[in-house]
């Protein structure tokens, strides 16, 4: 199993970033008949708003997670993983982690999931 790495999210990471997320959605097009919102966002600008952390493995960008925070405790916006690192636990082991502090703090308070 290769080692990830997951850090803070940098402008240099967008397209990364933006490749990750349509390669991890492409499958639910088809189901659900249109482009699910995280293909249409721009990372950019997310990287620049919210807090997004990146799952590096060999310097590629293999998962990425976006949590803003809200009024009520943090919307854990999105969750992306490469299909070739799905299902393998290492990316899903990295995502454990949304700093175990905060993530202590927002459920005293509330998580939200958006839907499709």
């Amino acid at each position: 199993m290769r080692k990830v790495a997951l850090r803070r999210a940098r402008s240099a990471d967008a397209a990364a970033i933006t490749a990750c997320v349509w390669q991890a959605y492409l499958p639910y097009v088809e189901r659900i008949g249109r482009e699910p919102a995280p293909m249409l966002a721009d990372y950019a600008e997310i990287i620049e708003r919210r807090e997004v952390h990146a799952a590096l493995c060999d310097d590629e960008v293999v998962g990425v997670i976006v949590l803003a925070r809200t009024s009520e405790g943090f919307c854990l916006d999105n969750i992306a993983v490469r299909p070739g690192s799905q299902g393998k636990g290492s990316v899903g082991c990295s995502y454990s982690w949304p700093s175990r502090r905060q993530l202590a703090k927002a459920l005293t308070r509330s998580i939200s999931t958006p839907t499709n």
